[in-house]
């Protein structure tokens, strides 16, 4: 939180944290409202702009009080919604010097860009609606008379670009002169005023309880103390009340000591025991399980210890893998909880063997080592983020072997040994890894060396060549022997006599 805004609604008092800048705050209104909305001065923040939304949709600046400035606006708003815009402006107070300038009148021919140094009040007629575009930038008042608009702005950062056609009248403002037509005095814990005196005028607003002084006022700076409660006793002080974010030094009788910053102003120092750390992996695994060391400390690094100031942000310091980060914890019941992007990763592997990540426990997204083994040979490492699961795919690393004996039939039930790996293999097919050029394919109880190719040829026969082997020979052995028989058979040829003499036909 950098600062808070102070939102006054007809009575009703709103306080808005405000987490980083640029920053728009918006709410509903349904209607129209006595508004004031104010910042510390002393902030270094200011209000950019007040703007107001019809039922129709449309965004225009809200008609404030000529008094507004970045630290103080007021005005009765109408609308259907308000939106307050915040910005970084400079940092005023406690006593800010005001001066009005000699008003210059300028020439309206399309376009004009006003600058100045501080702030200057920007008077406008034109024939046609004029528009006026910057920051810290407030409409005080708007009519058209005749036709002709009359527009009245007061502005605090230059420049500002103004569209019409007729006049522009510029009156300067500054903040910083040296003999100011009145001070502006903005109190504030541990600061008082030494001379001037108190007039009854209207100027310029900065803070609710402001004063006006004439006369030569000077600013007198003092430590404030501030009350320590709860369960340990101590107590605290602001060594500089100006100094935005605050520095609040706080002393417990234990002899602990913190140096906190606070965007404000705070009634009393609550302080707590700590009763725990518990920190947790991106998906909830405590890191003690994982034997890694967290610890809590302030936001400047300090480390925490038995007391602790309520109210104030603490981080617990995760030590890993040589370095330390640090994580944002929230304080519930003396136990501060942190959530971090540490992850232990697990590895599927889409392939062969089994994957370790290396560190085993990193922050998400940083870059781990994955090594796939199998068997305890390690096949490949490749490069990841770190998440909580690493999908892997290996599927590219195996080869295809055939294994055949030397009739060309496949091997039925045999193995591939690849360096210290082995590949079971069935009906001549196996799929190894191949770590090496050269391989040993056993087969019923033998061993054979082969150089690695898509296809290997072993001095063995199957079972299945040793059948086509004798199916082979019977065919051959009965070709033969239907070779050598006669092919009449029992009768006699055509035309031979028998021992009589006679012949068959």
């Amino acid at each position: 939180m950098l600062t808070l805004l102070y939102l006054i609604i007809n009575a009703s008092l709103m306080v808005v944290p405000v987490p980083y800048m640029p920053y728009t705050y918006s709410l509903y209104l349904g209607g129209c409202v006595n508004l004031t909305a104010y910042l510390d001065p002393l902030s270094g923040y200011g209000i950019s702009g007040v703007y107001v939304i019809n039922p129709q949709g449309a965004l225009t600046r809200a008609t404030l009080s000529r008094e507004s400035t970045p630290t103080f606006v007021a005005g009765r708003i109408c609308g259907g919604f308000l939106a307050v815009s915040l910005d970084r402006w400079r940092r005023m107070g406690p006593l800010i010097p005001v001066s009005m300038g000699q008003s210059s009148v300028y020439n309206l021919l399309g376009s004009y860009q006003a600058n100045f140094t501080d702030a200057a009040i920007i008077e406008i007629k034109s024939l046609y609606k004029p528009n006026v575009t910057g920051l810290f930038i407030y409409k005080i008042s708007e009519q058209n008379i005749m036709g002709v608009y009359f527009s009245k702005y007061i502005a605090y950062q230059a420049p500002v670009s103004i569209e019409g056609y007729g006049l522009v009248n510029i009156t300067p403002i500054s903040l910083s002169s040296k003999a100011p037509d009145y001070y502006v005095y903005v109190p504030s814990p541990g600061v008082s005023i030494s001379g001037g005196f108190p007039i009854n005028i209207t100027g310029l607003r900065f803070a609710p309880s402001q004063i006006y002084l004439l006369g030569r006022p000077s600013v007198v700076i003092s430590q404030v103390k501030i009350p320590v409660t709860g369960a340990c006793n101590g107590s605290a002080y602001v060594p500089d009340p100006l100094a935005r974010p605050l520095t609040v030094v706080v002393a417990f009788n234990d002899g602990e000591e913190y140096t906190v910053q606070m965007p404000y102003f705070p009634r009393q120092i609550n302080s707590t025991l700590l009763l725990g750390v518990n920190a947790t992996t991106l998906d909830g695994i405590p890191l003690n399980d994982l034997n890694i060391t967290a610890y809590p400390v302030t936001y400047n690094g300090q480390l925490a210890g038995r007391c602790l100031v309520e109210g104030i942000q603490y981080y617990v310091a995760v030590l890993l893998n040589g370095s330390t980060m640090y994580f944002p914890a929230v304080l519930k019941d003396g136990v501060l909880t942190a959530s971090t992007n540490i992850v232990r990763p697990s590895v599927v592997v889409r392939g062969v063997g089994y994957g370790v990540v290396r560190p085993a426990v990193a922050p998400e997204g940083s870059n781990v080592t994955v090594a796939i083994y199998l068997n305890g040979t390690q096949l490949a490492e490749y490069a990841a983020r770190a998440r909580p699961v690493i999908i892997i795919d290996d599927s590219n690393l195996t080869a295809s072997v055939r294994v055949r004996d030397i009739l060309g039939s496949p091997l039925s039930d045999f193995y591939v040994a690849v360096g210290n790996l082995t590949f079971r293999g069935r009906d001549g097919l196996v799929h190894i890894v191949p770590i090496s050029q050269l391989i040993v394919v056993g087969y019923e109880g033998r061993q054979y060396l082969a150089s690695l190719s898509s296809t290997v040829t072993v001095p063995v026969l199957t079972r299945e060549s040793l059948i086509k082997i004798l199916a082979a020979s019977l065919i051959a052995g009965a070709a033969a022997g239907l070779a050598l028989a006669p092919k009449g058979g029992a009768k006699e040829r055509k035309g031979d006599k028998d021992e009589r003499g006679d012949v068959f036909m």
